[in-house]
């Protein structure tokens, strides 16, 4: 299929990209090749272990994915999570692994494609969620498995202050 945006460089030419979206772009697009690189080198392999770790333990077991919920740590207010309308610098590494509200990586980390799902509402009212793994390639799986479990176990609710269009009744 023909497709308008093929490259970071041609999505930025659209103007599309706010804030400090734009200027992350702007700085990965400026870096470096990372060849000859040992740290990112090892970082790549890394990679592959784990993405083959995975995948031998779903072989082993006949799984179809992997599900475990999305975040294990408290979820981040808006404010803390986008300060200044997005203007603000992402924190480094090293500081974003210790803010509330980084959850499980697996798909991050592997590659795998991964779907989060809305899995219920914790004592405080916040929703918390289940990440689905699934193998490479299988994203279809993913979908059937995600679509199954929302169906048998809706868990989607409307912020208080959603107005309806007054076309539609909503209820749980």
């Amino acid at each position: 299929p023909q497709f308008p945006i093929k490259t970071i460089p041609d999505m930025l030419a659209t103007g599309g990209v706010i804030g400090r979206l734009k200027k992350r772009y702007d700085e990965e697009q400026s870096a470096p090749e990372p060849t000859g690189n040992a740290e990112y080198a090892a970082k790549v392999k890394g990679r592959y272990v784990l993405r083959d770790f995975v995948h031998e333990v779903m072989d082993r077991w006949s799984l179809d994915a992997l599900v475990y919920p999305h975040e294990t740590k408290p979820v981040r207010t808006i404010a803390d999570a986008v300060p200044n309308k997005g203007e603000t610098p992402t924190p480094t590494n090293e500081a974003r692994s210790r803010v509330p509200g980084n959850g499980n990586r697996i798909s991050t980390a592997t590659g795998m494609p991964a779907m989060t799902i809305p899995a219920g509402f914790n004592t405080d009212g916040v929703p918390v969620g289940l990440e689905i793994l699934g193998r490479l390639y299988d994203e279809p799986t993913l979908i059937r498995i995600a679509y199954a479990y929302e169906q048998a176990n809706p868990q989607r609710k409307l912020p208080g202050t959603t107005p309806l269009l007054g076309i539609e009744k909503i209820t749980y």
